[in-house]
């Protein structure tokens, strides 16, 4: 159980509290905010009741619910829950070590405090990783997180090529607050 957990009470809750900032004007219903947290339906109906009692959450329509702006606690609350790690960089570095030819691992975007769904969330260069285990590593940290992670994976030598040309995509990133977590290719950050 992580710090948010242990002071937020359940790991349903903070899940939840994360999901409503991460998408805070989008309306969800509880099938759509307990699937992607991962959490029982019953688990889900006890917390946003909760979260509607201190008006952290405001009902819409007969089923749905949105992030209320007028929670007093609001930007302090939403300042704590993105900026605490929503998926420990010692989970997401250990998973990666375990694969010798992987080159680069840099996070951001959601990683980093931004909430925008253009940016890249995590980028891997490397060879030898299969995708489909790159892609259940990543669905099981979605739901701490709190929203979809943008994430690609480049071969090395695709990534030399786009160095090369000074690609949009990269320079983007890299000039993007970003943490690499692995880095075995020089004059890279």
């Amino acid at each position: 159980m992580n710090i948010l957990e242990k002071l937020f009470g359940s790991q349903a809750r903070v899940r939840l509290i994360r999901i409503f900032y991460l998408n805070p004007s989008k309306i969800l219903n509880k099938k759509e905010f307990s699937k992607m947290a991962k959490i029982s339906s019953r688990a889900a109906s006890k917390e946003i009741k909760f979260l509607s009692s201190l008006n952290f959450v405001k009902k819409i329509g007969k089923k749905g619910f949105i992030l209320s702006e007028t929670f007093p606690l609001f930007s302090a609350l939403r300042h704590l829950v993105i900026t605490a790690s929503p998926a420990s960089r010692e989970n997401i570095l250990s998973f990666f070590k375990k694969f010798r030819k992987i080159r680069l691992v840099c996070i951001g975007g959601v990683f980093m405090d931004s909430v925008s769904n253009e940016s890249i969330d995590l980028l891997i260069v490397g060879n030898g990783i299969k995708r489909s285990i790159l892609e259940k590593f990543i669905k099981n940290l979605e739901p701490d997180v709190g929203k979809e992670i943008n994430w690609t994976i480049l071969s090395l030598s695709e990534f030399n090529d786009r160095v090369a040309m000074h690609d949009k995509f990269l320079r983007d990133f890299f000039d993007s607050p970003n943490e690499c977590l692995i880095n075995k290719i020089e004059g890279t950050q």
